[in-house]
């Protein structure tokens, strides 16, 4: 007879089996966007192919995502017929994204209740909404968290 696993093995190979590749997918320096999981923490690496097809997304319930744009140059992003999108939602969390130098970008971030961090200018407690408008930007990124964090530096 065969021997069954029981529902909460299963489901911890399966998580394994999910990070083993999504690892191997970012070893490859692709970008993994997936949420199939309620709980997530992640590092997204995302370079010009990802953001062809001129969007972004990452929606989920709660975790500590990071989305790593270093790798982006500006001529890559001027190759785009307009400008790349990245919207991450999350309802509790934390959010990073690293936006390299050189490369301009529109932001509107916020949180019901946290810190938000642009570039290194902080606003915390409730409802928080900063942004940052650029004059024809190369990629506009709109970041919510519900309770948690938002933060955006400079690689």
């Amino acid at each position: 007879m065969a021997d069954r696993k029981g529902n909460g093995e299963a489901e911890e190979d399966l998580r394994s089996v999910r990070a083993a590749l999504r690892d191997a997918l970012i070893e490859q320096g692709c970008a993994v966007a997936s949420d199939t999981l309620s709980m997530r923490n992640d590092l997204y690496v995302v370079g010009a192919d990802d953001l062809a097809r001129a969007l972004f997304h990452f929606d989920t319930d709660a975790g500590d995502v990071v989305i790593d744009l270093s790798g982006l140059t500006p001529a890559e992003l001027a190759s785009l017929d307009k400008p790349a999108t990245i919207d991450a939602r999350l309802d509790f969390g934390s959010v990073e994204v690293i936006v390299p130098d050189g490369i301009k970008a529109s932001i509107d971030a916020s949180t019901d209740l946290g810190d938000v961090e642009l570039f290194g200018r902080t606003d915390d407690g409730f409802r928080n909404h900063v942004s940052r408008t650029v004059e024809d930007p190369d990629l506009d990124i709109t970041l919510d968290v519900g309770a948690g964090e938002v933060v955006v530096r400079s690689a």
